[in-house]
């Protein structure tokens, strides 16, 4: 019996703890009686720490909120300058290309209008079109292009001759070209040598001579003509002790595949075959007739 008593109790016990302060709480609203001070100030107390807590969380989850924002606001801007700098980047370099570029056509012009024989082109790499150690340029025949013709690079370089001239491009074959056999004089004016140099591809050409010519790394190697192009520089020097002879390589100081623009020189026609440059004379056929009894 007690126990069911006491089991009694604790229910009715459960059952007061909450309704009881709801209870009172409803009869001070329906009253408007003034409430104790000790209540409110036992509420409040018990009210602060959960106020706290709760502004506590909403703090962080803010800070938290705006961390991530800020974040990907900055990841955001990063991306918009790198693409900016980027931007400006590509524009300087086209800027220093194009300005180059333009001096390099005024002083090529410059040029020109000094030697009107010569002709302004420029040089077009046809890829899979052009074979080793040759390239195509922009003018044909319909510009006075001719066969044989002398090609000279800006820097008044002997770089090859026309091989085949079409109405508006022709082909341009570089000394260099395998196979191809020529004369050259060797070292300096005073003291230069005529020998023969035969092209050993990719711009690079060979000079066999007796292993007592002096020569040296550096001296330069020039056309025989009227006019002294240099055709290139003596790159370096192959001799055994036991050979009578030794071999010079001789490179081009220009790289045609870097080249932009080159000079057709109409007053020059060489012969790869006889190897001669000869200035170009319009003889009238009258003249011609004249010669004949």
């Amino acid at each position: 019996m007690r126990y069911q008593h006491l089991k009694t109790v604790r229910k009715i016990h459960a059952f007061l703890v909450p309704v009881v302060p709801i209870l009172i709480a409803v009869v001070f609203i329906l009253t408007k009686a003034e409430v104790p001070s000790f209540v409110t100030n036992g509420a409040h107390e018990l009210a602060t720490p959960l106020w706290s807590a709760r502004d506590a969380v909403f703090d962080a989850m803010t800070n938290t909120t705006s961390l991530f924002a800020s974040k990907k606001h900055l990841a955001e801007q990063n991306a918009a300058l790198k693409q900016e700098l980027l931007q400006k980047t590509r524009e300087t370099y086209t800027t220093r290309a194009l300005t180059l570029e333009n001096e390099h056509l005024r002083e090529l012009l410059h040029r020109v209008d000094a030697h009107p024989e010569l002709l302004p082109a420029a040089v077009i790499h046809g890829g899979a079109f052009s074979p080793y150690d040759t390239f195509f340029i922009d003018i044909g025949s319909n510009e006075g292009v001719r066969d044989a013709m002398l090609v000279l690079t800006p820097e008044n370089i002997a770089l090859g001759t026309v091989t085949k001239t079409l109405e508006h491009t022709a082909i341009v074959t570089q000394f260099s070209a395998a196979g191809q056999t020529f004369d050259v004089l060797l070292g300096a004016t005073s003291t230069s040598v005529h020998t023969t140099i035969t092209g050993f591809g990719g711009g690079t050409m060979l000079i066999t001579v007796p292993r007592d010519v002096e020569v040296h790394e550096g001296d330069s190697v020039t056309l025989p003509s009227f006019t002294t192009y240099t055709l290139g520089l003596i790159a370096s020097i192959e001799v055994a002790p036991e050979d009578a002879y030794k071999t010079l390589y001789v490179r081009s100081p220009s790289n045609s595949y870097g080249l932009r623009h080159v000079l057709v020189d109409t007053t020059s026609i060489w012969s790869v075959e006889n190897p001669q440059a000869e200035e170009v004379v319009e003889e009238n056929a009258e003249t011609q007739g004249t010669d004949t009894p």
